[in-house]
């Protein structure tokens, strides 16, 4: 889109909800529209303001921005991370795409795998901003602006950031804000020429944004469950979310998903998802269920775990934080004599060394806290042949991110890595990829800014208070569940990985991929330590932590392989249309 006089241009993929309030001060001033889209909005309000015209818009977008005049470029990503964005600074040009695979295809990116982008996909099981698993393409993080100026010259800065911390609040206000801005967050997400839906699990993040869109609506709301077979009966949450639906008169759709499924779905999500990605299976059956009914555009539960402390690790860590506290407490002569005894209990060292971080940051003795392997079982892992010195640590960026906020109180440290990390780089890129391939906009009305503004002002201790994670969240939207719904124990988005995996539909999978012959033609990692890796998830005892763990190590490995298959080797199909046995027994 470009304005009436040729000088300015916008490509923008996104939604902006108050695009009516910026336009009304422009049409007063005497600003010509041709229509009445939110895109042709941002396009006269950048070319007032520029850049500090980013900070205004209240949604999910990424966008370029260009001065067709001067030849300046910039381009931005919103403050969460809810829309992807990629771009490639090559000798060919510069160019950008909402989809990596775009870039390769118009030829921008190398198909080649970045080595820098596979150590973050080690640690993370997804690839992190910037990196991009193409060689030669670079992701923008949430919140970034990224400027290419006429001479060529590219740099980049940060146009918004998460703030923590604001007046004095007490619980009945804080509850009373907390509910307005929820109701005011779902309402404005419902904007839409179509009818929109709701992807619904049993919990209280998607049941309270389904429930409210059900009374904002004169049309019945479309809810979309997953359910699995016997094999996944403990993330089975059809009950819950039927409640849901009976209660609010949602429509209620659920979607039995099999081993098989995912078999035969499992090419398609390599292609869908641009980069390797250990964990996107079930956005994909939520989408094409919600796109088999006709719906467009469906809500999102997301988010509400990283603003409210949701997690179990939010509890889990500030616990531990109690401890390292009481014991800075105790005298340190005291301290050093007990932490000495403790070493000279040999095996019990353990407790020693516990006990000496204490007087650590909390981000120097928590940065690994969601890792899958660290850098010291990475380079356990790596081929002999890859120069690991020369690949980012992942420590140091994660101590890079608890240094921005090394001053809060834990949770909102917590609060704030995960929202740079795993919501933005995991759930929010797995969302937006595999609804989008089905043809679905899935949005997040729990990340609207004003409410995300409004969760990191209030003390931690009303969204963790004691033992109840998200308190203040749930006695905002209490009342509008069936009695007693929200006392039921938290379930998460997940599915039985675990079971297809030893001997299900995915079991040929790991086979074919993580096999001796395959890892030695790839040449990434050692074989005795793939083995190694296959061998504790096989023999950890099912449904354990430790099975967990060897799981998501195991996976990552697996995806990774299928994601090199798809795009890398020579004759790549690099196609939606490639069928799962292709891929995965190389032919």
């Amino acid at each position: 889109m470009v304005t009436r006089d040729g000088r300015y241009a916008l490509v923008l993929n996104g939604e902006i909800y108050n695009h009516g309030a910026l336009r009304a001060p422009m049409d007063r001033d005497g600003d010509v529209f041709r229509g009445h889209c939110d895109a042709e909005t941002v396009l006269h309000h950048l070319a007032r303001l520029a850049e500090a015209g980013l900070c205004d818009l209240r949604g999910m977008f990424a966008l370029a921005f260009a001065d067709l005049v001067t030849g300046d470029v910039f381009l931005a990503r919103d403050r969460m991370g809810i829309k992807p964005l990629y771009y490639a600074d090559s000798p060919r040009g510069f160019a950008f795409a909402s989809e990596a695979k775009a870039l390769l295809a118009a030829g921008f990116a190398e198909p080649r795998l970045d080595l820098a982008a596979a150590s973050g996909l080690l640690s993370h099981y997804v690839v992190p901003a910037p990196h991009c698993a193409f060689g030669g393409v670079r992701a923008l993080r949430p919140g970034e602006v990224v400027r290419r100026r006429a001479d060529g010259n590219v740099e980049s800065s940060f146009f918004a950031e998460l703030k923590f911390g604001g007046p004095a609040v007490d619980e009945r206000d804080a509850t009373r804000r907390v509910r307005t801005a929820v109701e005011d967050a779902v309402r404005s997400h419902l904007m839409s020429d179509v009818p929109v839906g709701v992807f619904l699990s049993g919990g209280v993040d998607s049941g309270c944004v389904a429930l409210l869109a059900a009374r904002e609506t004169a049309i019945p709301v479309h809810a979309f469950t997953l359910a699995y077979g016997p094999e996944g009966a403990q993330f089975d949450e059809t009950d819950g979310a039927a409640a849901i639906a009976r209660h609010g008169g949602l429509v209620h759709h659920v979607r039995r998903v099999s081993g098989d499924d995912v078999y035969e779905a499992l090419a398609g999500i390599v292609y869908a998802m641009d980069e390797p990605s250990a964990s996107a299976i079930p956005n994909g059956f939520v989408a094409e269920a919600a796109k088999r009914e006709g719906v467009k555009v469906c809500l999102s539960g997301l988010g509400g775990d990283e603003l409210f402390a949701g997690y179990a690790r939010y509890l889990q860590l500030a616990r531990r934080e109690r401890v390292f506290r009481r014991w800075r407490s105790v005298p340190r002569p005291l301290r050093a004599a007990v932490t000495g005894a403790a070493r000279a209990l040999g095996a019990r060292g353990r407790v020693a060394s516990f006990l000496g971080h204490a007087d650590l940051p909390f981000g120097q003795r928590s940065w690994a806290y969601k890792l899958v392997m660290d850098d010291d079982a990475k380079r356990d892992l790596w081929a002999e042949s890859i120069d690991t010195a020369s690949l980012p640590s992942t420590r140091d960026q994660l101590l890079a991110l608890f240094a921005n906020v090394a001053d809060r109180p834990v949770i909102d440290q917590i609060a704030y890595v995960d929202a740079k990390t795993y919501l933005a780089n995991d759930l929010l890129r797995h969302m937006d990829g595999m609804s989008m391939a089905h043809g679905v906009e899935a949005r997040v009305p729990l990340l609207d800014g004003p409410l995300v503004d409004l969760a990191f002002s209030l003390p931690p201790e009303l969204r963790l208070a004691g033992e109840v994670r998200k308190h203040v969240f749930r006695e905002a939207v209490r009342d509008l569940f069936p009695a007693g719904h929200l006392d039921r124990p938290k379930a998460g988005f997940s599915f039985p990985m675990d079971a297809w995996m030893r001997g299900g539909a995915l079991r040929p999978v790991v086979d074919a991929t993580l096999c001796e012959r395959a890892v030695r033609r790839r040449g990434l990692f050692r074989p005795q330590a793939v083995a190694r890796l296959a061998g504790e998830f096989f023999s950890a005892p099912p449904g354990s932590a430790a099975a967990g763990m060897a799981e998501s190590r195991v996976w990552t490995l697996v995806m990774l392989e299928l994601w090199c298959r798809m795009f890398v080797d020579d004759g790549a199909p690099r196609s939606w249309e490639v069928g799962t046995e292709e891929l995965v027994q190389g032919r």
